[in-house]
C-alpha cells in the first residue's frame, strides 16, 4: 500500500465523519461504497480491480415453461402455484423467491425471518438457517435490496424494482394477516 499509516488514518476519519450522519443500519454498506473513492483498487482487495461482486446480480431463476419467460407473472393465489413456476438451486435464491412471493401478495409488508423459514418448509425449499443475513447482504448495483425494520425486513425501492424485474411480479395489495391467525 503506497499510503502511509497517517494518511490511512486521516482518510478513515474523513469517511467516519461522513458516515456518522447516516442511519446505523446503512453505515457498513456506506463504508464499503466509499472505500474505492478513498483508497482506490490497489490489488489488495479480494476482487482486485473489479467492482465488488454481489451474489444476486446475476441470479435469474429459471422458469419451467417457455411461456412464463415471455410474459410477466400475475400474482399467484397460492404459494405453491407461484413457487412451481421457478427452479432454484441455491438457498439464497430460495430466500429471494419467497421474498418475491410475499411482495407479490402483501407489497412492502415486513418479512419476518421465522415466517420466511415456515414458508420455505411448507414449500419444500431449502434456505439458510440465517435467512436474515441473505436479506441483509442482498445488493444489486451497490444498492441494498432490503432494510431492517422492527418486525423483520422490508424491500427498498431498489429491492422492489429487483423483485419486479427478476420475478415478473406486481406489488401486492392484500393485508398481511397478524402472526398466529
Amino acid at each position: 500500500m503506497s499510503d502511509s499509516l497517517d494518511d490511512v488514518k486521516k482518510k478513515i476519519k474523513e469517511m467516519n465523519a461522513f458516515i456518522a450522519d447516516l442511519e446505523p443500519a446503512v453505515r457498513a454498506a456506506a463504508f464499503e461504497m466509499l472505500r474505492p473513492y478513498y483508497f482506490g483498487s490497489d490489488g489488495n482487495s479480494k476482487n482486485g480491480d473489479r467492482e465488488p461482486a454481489t451474489r444476486l446480480e446475476s441470479m435469474k431463476p429459471v422458469t419451467k415453461t417457455a411461456a412464463s419467460k415471455t410474459k410477466p407473472l400475475i400474482a399467484a393465489d397460492t404459494a405453491e402455484e407461484f413457487f412451481g413456476q421457478f427452479e432454484t438451486n441455491k438457498p439464497h435464491e430460495n430466500v429471494m423467491l419467497i421474498a418475491a412471493w410475499l411482495y407479490s401478495q402483501f407489497g412492502i409488508a415486513d418479512i419476518d425471518p421465522a415466517e420466511l423459514k415456515e414458508i420455505a418448509n411448507a414449500a419444500g425449499l431449502t434456505v439458510s438457517p440465517r435467512a436474515d443475513n441473505t436479506l441483509r447482504q442482498a445488493k444489486k448495483n451497490g444498492k441494498a435490496l432490503f432494510r431492517q425494520m422492527a418486525n423483520g425486513w422490508q424491500p427498498t425501492l431498489a429491492g422492489e424494482a429487483y423483485l419486479k424485474e427478476t420475478f415478473g411480479i406486481k406489488k401486492g395489495t392484500k393485508q398481511k394477516p397478524e402472526r398466529g391467525q
